[in-house]
């Protein structure tokens, strides 16, 4: 079977993302989830890597970021051959500015923890992006 929905994630006056979720059951069950954002100044549907400048290392320092953050959350339970981000890896805005990067069942984790998610703090975004 097959389920698919949305979730409006986030709609303010800048951003508007679109969160889809589906549900592949066939004998056991996966979960996908994929964001899609439209940043209202330009019209435009923006990816990750169109949110920072192109010299920028991004995928380096969220990669970082990432491997800090599961290890302390998880101990070593993390390592499943994990050396960085997609450059253009799932994500949606937190609350406070943060980046919250989304990763596919089984990617990062074992599959038992679903979709893991990993909060950039939005100093650290803010840096990457140029915006002091």
């Amino acid at each position: 079977g097959l389920s698919v929905s949305y979730d409006v994630v986030t709609d303010n006056e800048h951003w508007f993302t679109l969160r889809v979720n589906a549900v592949r059951t066939q004998g056991s069950s996966d979960e996908m989830l994929r964001y899609y954002h439209i940043d209202k100044d330009t019209g435009r549907v923006v990816t990750l890597s169109a949110l920072f400048p192109k010299d920028s290392d991004y995928v380096s320092v969220l990669s970082q970021q990432v491997r800090e953050q599961l290890e302390a959350r998880e101990g070593n339970a993390f390592f499943r051959d994990f050396t960085a981000i997609d450059p253009e890896q799932s994500f949606y805005w937190g609350e406070d500015g943060s980046l919250v990067l989304v990763f596919d069942e089984g990617t990062v984790l074992p599959a038992s923890y679903g979709n893991p998610e990993v909060e950039i703090p939005a100093q650290v975004v803010r840096e990457l992006m140029g915006n002091q």
